[in-house]
């Protein structure tokens, strides 16, 4: 692993995930594992003692608020409840809440849990045209329920524009600093940011 999710990293995510296990009635001795490292950590949770298992998301550092990650899950909960789309369903604490947090050298990581439904990846031998007509479909379902949506009262998220994503402070970060980018292929991705900025 590189950058930001070094292993270092990813064993301190996993100490402060199994500190927060009980918030969700798990015990901490269940076996936590890595599952994807993206803008956030994923892991999968099993408690065999229970015959629980279940998705565990630790959000990306200074990035997120919670007010945020709330918003996002009333969504998700939304196209539940519309019954717009099967997404998992965030998982609530004891407590009732639905998001955890545990600090993490000072500063505060955002844990949100969902229930585990299975799936499988693609094959590689497989043809891929029906899977990426699935994904045009759901993507015209998420894009006609986001246009009917009424947001709730304290509905906030980051709004993706050419400023956020590629202007002097983008969000996730100067895309010129990614790894592995070489010289040429920064030349056309400013002229493709020239093209889309003079839009």
């Amino acid at each position: 692993m590189a950058g930001l999710y070094n292993s270092q990293f990813v064993q301190r995510l996993t100490r402060g995930v199994k500190g927060l296990l009980p918030m969700w009635d798990v015990s901490e001795k269940a076996n936590i594992s890595l599952l994807t490292v993206s803008e956030n950590a994923t892991f999968l949770i099993q408690d065999e003692a229970r015959n629980q298992r279940f998705i565990i998301r630790v959000h990306r550092p200074n990035y997120h608020s919670k007010k945020e990650i709330l918003s996002e899950l009333m969504w998700i909960q939304s196209l539940r409840h519309q019954q717009v789309l099967n997404t998992p369903e965030p998982l609530t604490m004891t407590d009732g809440s639905l998001v955890a947090e545990f600090d993490d050298e000072g500063a505060a990581r955002y844990v949100v849990a969902f229930e585990f439904l299975p799936g499988d990846q693609p094959n590689e031998d497989e043809s891929l045209v029906a899977g990426f007509e699935l994904l045009g479909a759901t993507s015209a379902k998420l894009h006609q329920h986001a246009k009917n949506w009424t947001l709730p009262d304290g509905f906030e998220r980051k709004k993706w524009n050419f400023e956020s994503a590629f202007g002097p402070e983008p969000l996730w970060g100067d895309w010129r600093e990614a790894l592995g980018l070489d010289e040429q292929g920064k030349v056309v991705l400013e002229q493709l940011c020239q093209l889309l900025e003079s839009q």
